[in-house]
């Protein structure tokens, strides 16, 4: 990870501008239409390599690839690294809630002059008619993290250092899930009546078997048969 002891590193996030050239791939694939992959690949990794490059030239430290290998949109990039999601049109109901949508929001209600052009030169109103839904088992496919980490090189990260940056988020993320499993379990167990009897409650099921025991409700002497 980069640092500085004498100041403070610049960077950014979000995305950049896309160069034409890429721009019409992107189209073509928002638009299902044929478009050479080999072509496209090329134009990606040179739209990146510019990007970067520009970045450093202008004194950023740590610089990004735009937020280019996120294709059509990041938001969108996770039906490429999942199975089982798919867009469906919206039924009349949903589509009287501005949050139903696809990149629905109330700053849509607030500013519709701007998300109508937006949206327009964005490609987002061929989306804005749909919503995303589970269709199956989700499962994970690694194509697209492994071109990630091709761009990545690209763009000079080393092996150690990509390992370095995969490891810790990794450890980061498996350590909170184990302190945070802990620490609802232990509140689960010492409130454990209180959220069963407000379960039941609001289903009117028994959820647990009165035949089966707590250890600690156990008899302390068990008379045998």
């Amino acid at each position: 990870m980069a640092s500085s002891a004498n100041r403070i590193l610049a960077t950014h996030v979000g995305s950049l501008v896309r160069p034409p050239q890429l721009v019409e791939f992107l189209h073509k694939i928002e638009d299902r239409e044929p478009y050479d992959q080999s072509a496209y690949q090329n134009c990606l990794k040179e739209s990146i390599e510019t990007v970067v490059r520009q970045q450093a030239d202008a004194g950023i430290d740590i610089v990004s690839d735009g937020e280019f290998s996120k294709g059509r949109n990041w938001a969108f990039y996770i039906h490429d690294r999942l199975t089982g999601l798919a867009t469906r049109p919206l039924t009349p109901e949903e589509a009287k809630d501005p949050m139903a949508a696809v990149g629905g929001g109330q700053d849509r209600v607030a500013f519709p002059e701007f998300y109508a052009e937006y949206d327009r030169i964005s490609g987002l109103n061929k989306r804005l008619g749909s919503r995303f839904v589970v269709t199956g088992a989700l499962t994970y496919s690694d194509a697209q993290v492994k071109r990630d980490i091709a761009i990545l090189r690209t763009m000079g990260a080393s092996r150690r250092g990509m390992m370095k940056v995969f490891v810790t988020v990794g450890v980061t993320i498996g350590s909170l899930g184990i302190v945070l499993g802990i620490v609802l379990g232990a509140i689960f167990l010492y409130f454990r009546q209180n959220v069963v009897n407000g379960i039941q409650a609001i289903t009117g099921q028994n959820l647990w078997d009165p035949q089966v025991r707590f250890l600690t409700d156990l008899p302390a002497k068990p008379n045998p048969v």
